[in-house]
């Protein structure tokens, strides 16, 4: 996951399923040399938490191209969640990335297609760190498919 205080609080929200999962941080861009040794990883299933913008997407891309067993913990977030903790700045400013994901959104799991359209209708992104400010914020995990 991206950002420290998300890494402190999202232990105790993470899905049954992956309650012992171990749990990773990076900031901002994925680097390079953390995608390698995620690659390397052998058997071991990486799930995902990005920021809910351009960025965090591109995140995503770039493990699900890089690990043929990723996966992304999908916060549910409703419009007023959005509207209430998203900002226009972070989407604006990386919004270029956005035509270079659509076709891989495409292919996605239909909770993160969803997502995304929410996302793109308020113009806002949403900082990972949000979604655990509002308690009724439930992560579904979904499996992340390969653009070919």
């Amino acid at each position: 996951m991206e950002n420290r205080d998300t890494l402190l609080h999202l232990p105790a929200r993470l899905p049954a399923a992956l309650s012992g999962a171990l749990v990773a941080h990076y900031e901002g861009w994925l680097s390079d040399r953390l995608l390698a040794l995620l690659v390397r990883w052998e058997g071991a299933k990486i799930w995902l938490l990005p920021d809910l913008d351009p960025v965090g997407l591109a995140n995503a891309r770039r493990i699900a191209d890089a690990l043929s067993c990723a996966g992304m913990l999908v916060p549910l977030l409703s419009a007023e969640v959005v509207d209430r903790y998203g900002n226009e700045t972070i989407w604006r400013e990386n919004f270029a990335l956005v035509p270079g994901l659509l076709p891989w959104l495409e292919l996605q799991d239909p909770l993160l297609r969803e997502l995304f359209a929410l996302l793109k209708s308020k113009g806002r992104g949403v900082e990972q760190e949000y979604c655990l400010v509002a308690p009724s914020t439930v992560f579904a995990p979904v499996e992340l498919r390969v653009a070919n």
